[in-house]
């Protein structure tokens, strides 16, 4: 009887064969294990989607404000298409980036002073109503030591839109009327747009400058931080979708739906805003893993779903809170909202894997 022995190169190429199909997927997940690889995939998210991104911020809400400057100065009912028009640009650019929390957008409170919502014991309008109520001008300090919910384009919302369901004309009377209330809420809406489009340029300067330049140089283990804030960052609002925007909304059955716990529902931006923000996630994907084409097609398909349901349903002029309340466009929420949750699956391994960073908490869970 012949005695066969387990020679170490036919171990070598027994584990070689059962190891070869997991080589490609190794292979990228090595590509970005230096530090120089993960800068330039830093680099690459900052040029390509972040700087833009924020340029693009900056143009509306510099826009927006230049509108408030007009309809200040000439405050006619019928001019308040054109703050509006400029209000959902800027609400849009801001949906396409508002997923990096981050950087410094982190510093001084300017998220929250951009938009602040979730909106807990209508913060919003307690903050206005204080604004409104005294004679104090509107100087730029004065505005920064009020409350960050009085600050940003939800207030500017609640300005344009009113308080409640239907209050839309109510709105348009109050802010163009002649007289000192009225100049009161012109005088504010102003001061907040220009707030608004203060911070959107500093942060855009703050990237064009010294944050890019060190990105360029960083530190030891700088852009593996770097990656795995961003990467919890979008992965924490996938989550934020899937729960507040969309499941706070829809509630347990159609009896259970609060429509007004809505991202936007007085101008009627809430699906829209839900179906830009994952186009900025597949955008983000696409610059984050673009050296590793099998896992950014795994994301990319994973977020297919949820961006043709989004589209599907931001294309309809229905309001969120109708789409609930009407038992097929439920469903297709309920379908968007487990579309995003599967989303998220999938690209927090991706991620992790491919960019060889550790994901860590949520941002917003206070940790």
């Amino acid at each position: 009887m012949t005695t066969t022995h387990d020679h170490p190169t036919r171990r070598t190429a027994i584990i070689g064969a059962l190891l070869l199909p997991l080589l490609p997927r190794r292979a990228a997940a090595q590509a970005v294990s230096g530090e120089r690889s993960q800068r330039e995939i830093a680099l690459r998210i900052a040029r390509e989607l972040i700087i833009p991104r924020y340029r693009a911020l900056a143009a509306e809400t510099g826009s927006q404000a230049e509108a408030w400057r007009s309809f200040r100065a000439r405050p006619e009912a019928g001019a308040l298409a054109s703050l509006k028009r400029a209000y959902g640009a800027a609400a849009d650019a801001w949906s396409g980036i508002e997923a990096v929390r981050s950087g410094p957008i982190a510093e001084d409170s300017r998220y929250e002073r951009i938009a602040h919502w979730p909106e807990r014991r209508n913060a919003v309008s307690r903050a206005l109503t204080s604004l409104l109520a005294g004679d104090e001008p509107f100087a730029p300090e004065r505005l920064r030591r009020a409350s960050v919910a009085g600050q940003g384009l939800t207030a500017l919302e609640r300005l344009l839109y009113g308080e409640a369901e239907g209050g839309t004309d109510a709105a348009a009377r109050a802010i163009a009327a002649p007289d000192k209330a009225g100049a009161r809420r012109r005088d504010l809406g102003l001061a907040i747009a220009e707030g608004v489009d203060r911070i959107a340029s500093e942060v855009l300067a703050a990237w064009t400058g010294p944050e890019l330049a060190r990105w360029e140089a960083p530190g030891p283990d700088e852009a593996r931080e770097a990656l795995t804030r961003l990467a919890t960052d979008h992965l924490a609002m996938l989550e934020v979708i899937q729960d507040a925007k969309i499941n706070a909304v829809i509630g347990r059955d159609s009896d259970e739906a609060r429509p007004l716990l809505a991202e936007g529902w007085r101008s009627g931006r809430s699906l829209r805003a839900i179906s830009i923000g994952l186009e900025e996630q597949e955008a983000f994907a696409r610059a984050a893993l673009a050296h590793d084409p099998d896992q950014l097609q795994s994301v990319v398909a994973g977020l297919a779903t949820a961006r043709s349901l989004a589209g599907e349903l931001a294309a309809k002029p229905a309001s969120i809170g109708a789409v609930a309340a009407d038992a097929s466009g439920r469903m297709r929420l309920v379908l968007l909202r487990d579309a995003v949750a599967s989303a998220r699956e999938v690209a927090g391994p991706a991620l992790s894997e491919s960019l060889d960073i550790t994901i860590g908490f949520n941002s917003q869970d206070g940790d």
